[in-house]
């Protein structure tokens, strides 16, 4: 299957959640993720504010600031086809943005690594070999593109492809993955 009927198939199943089932469920994968090494060995996390019914993020973006950890959000507006982070504060700095998503009211900044020791990307599928598929943009992709940061993912179990995703040579894998029943050591190496 090509990538484009994958994402419409994990995407129908994705938005079919309810808000309960949405919640329970998140409230698991960031349990997971709270608790892991991965959490907690890291400093500053560039994170995403979920829309829709992706993976509450919310609860690790406030767990991280209370640690006294660093939060960069991405910028939903697209500048020369890259995406561009600024630092979270607190929840009364956030402005609406593009596509009515959140953004810290702070000057946006390019990523490097120095700044982020890891990224917890979001997704609509991905495969135990690291392989994801977002939206089709590559913002993702061009964002880290060679950049050395450990990368994670937060995913529904139903979302994790039995097989292989398709890949293209661009193509940013993620490292790990946290579901609601396992946590996914990418074999990508």
């Amino acid at each position: 299957m090509d990538k484009t009927t994958l994402r419409k198939q994990y995407l129908k199943l994705r938005n079919g959640l309810s808000p309960s089932d949405t919640s329970f469920l998140s409230s698991r994968i960031t349990s997971s993720f709270l608790s892991s090494s991965r959490f907690q060995k890291n400093s500053s996390f560039l994170l995403y504010l979920n829309v829709g019914n992706e993976v509450v993020t919310r609860n690790i973006i406030d767990h991280a600031v209370e640690a006294g950890k660093k939060v960069y959000l991405p910028d939903p507006v697209i500048i020369n086809e890259k995406i561009r982070v600024a630092q979270f504060e607190s929840w009364d700095s956030m402005v609406k943005g593009a596509y009515g998503i959140a953004f810290p009211d702070g000057k946006a900044v390019e990523l490097k690594e120095t700044d982020i020791t890891i990224v917890v990307m979001p997704g609509i599928a991905f495969d135990t070999k690291g392989n994801r598929i977002g939206f089709g943009k590559g913002f993702y992709d061009r964002l880290l593109g060679d950049l050395q940061i450990e990368k994670v993912a937060l995913a529904y179990d139903f979302q994790i492809h039995e097989g292989q995703l398709p890949e293209e040579e661009h193509d940013v894998r993620t490292e790990t993955l946290f579901t609601e029943k396992r946590t996914i050591i990418c074999n990508n190496f």
